[in-house]
């Protein structure tokens, strides 16, 4: 995740828009896969999640490995709402999937979605908590 994805007139902050939805008490978690070969790119989330009290922010890192074998990872691109709505796809959110990579994707709601936040919070228990 880049926080300043395309030009501000392009796109919604990303970093503005995590820090107003943290403010007003959302809690927000999020998934990745090998986070200590993109702590440099990602850092300013903790940065973010600090700035706030009483912290809604939480960052897991989804890979695990057994004898240099990865036996469960996630590739997924999700984002879930309140288990009424989500987007399922292929993009990310960097400045190469949205203007170069054909990427696709799609918007549910509904309760097919509640199924789909399953998947994640289970995978999500299952990682470990990020730090730097």
């Amino acid at each position: 995740m880049q926080k300043d994805v395309l030009n501000s007139d392009s796109i919604p902050d990303l970093e503005k828009l995590l820090l107003k939805a943290m403010t007003r008490g959302v809690e927000i978690k999020i998934l990745s896969r090998e986070l200590n070969l993109r702590s440099r790119e990602i850092s300013w989330l903790l940065d973010l999640g600090t700035e706030i009290k009483n912290r809604k922010l939480t960052i897991v890192d989804y890979h695990q490995t057994e004898k240099n074998m990865i036996y469960s990872s996630t590739h997924a691109k999700i984002i879930c709402a309140d288990y009424d709505s989500a987007y399922v796809g292929s993009a990310e959110l960097r400045r190469n999937s949205i203007v170069a990579n054909f990427e696709i994707g799609c918007y549910l709601r509904g309760p097919q979605v509640y199924g789909i936040c399953e998947a994640f919070d289970l995978m999500f228990r299952k990682g470990k908590e990020w730090k730097l």
